[in-house]
């Protein structure tokens, strides 16, 4: 009995994917260059912001007799980490330097896997549904010869008082939220940065920094 070589189908068509998949990240360089050279004016002192003004998703006023129910403070706190996120927008903008700053960066699992070249698709459930939402994070800071990751989160807190164990657990998981969501975005431009130059420049430092925002009766403080 002949023996059957094996099929190389399935090889062939991994490869042609994969060839469609750098074509795609070559054709985001070539558009990412086109939008730099058109819209922004790189021969500055200070940063650009993406989008002009920070990004609003939550309502801006509450009412004075506030109802109660977990919706209502829900909301309210969606409320608190969007003008916690205002604070650190205004604070990135007034820097003396050219950085592109991303506000409320997204991006989906499609274009996660584009860039993780490790990432195994097969039996993966989130490739079946590829245009949908990933990941995000608060800021994505692009410099000359870095990228900083920023999380922010913002924890009702008083600094005069003491912490109870219930703010310890709850800045303990944002802190781990946060350092999730940031590796996931690093292994990302990560594989962004070996696919559209091949490899990264050893200057080139990717670094990671969870903010957390305590706003106190007066003013808030920030620790890094």
């Amino acid at each position: 009995m002949e023996s059957q070589a094996p099929s190389t189908s399935g090889s062939k068509k991994q490869s042609n994917m994969f060839g469609r998949e750098i074509k795609t990240i070559k054709q985001y360089q070539q558009k990412g260059n086109e939008i730099i050279m058109d819209y922004c004016e790189i021969d500055r002192d200070s940063p650009l912001m993406f989008p002009p003004a920070p990004k609003q998703t939550y309502i801006d006023v509450y009412i004075d007799e506030e109802p109660s129910s977990i919706t209502f403070e829900k909301d309210k706190r969606l409320q608190a980490n969007y003008e916690t996120e205002v604070l650190v927008y205004r604070a990135l903008e007034m820097m003396n330097e050219l950085i592109f700053v991303l506000h409320g960066f997204e991006y989906t699992h499609h274009q996660y896997r584009m860039c993780d070249t490790s990432h195994v698709r097969k039996n993966c459930g989130k490739c079946k549904n590829a245009a949908k939402i990933e990941g995000e994070c608060d800021f994505l800071v692009i410099g000359k010869n870095y990228i900083v990751i920023i999380e922010v989160k913002n924890i009702p807190y008083d600094k005069n008082e003491e912490l109870t164990e219930l703010i310890t657990k709850e800045l303990t998981g944002s802190l781990a939220k946060s350092r999730k969501q940031g590796e996931k975005v690093k292994s990302l431009i990560t594989g962004l940065l070996k696919q559209v130059f091949c490899k990264i420049d050893a200057d080139m430092r990717s670094q990671y920094i969870s903010s957390l925002l305590f706003p106190t009766p007066t003013e808030p403080y920030l620790r890094i």
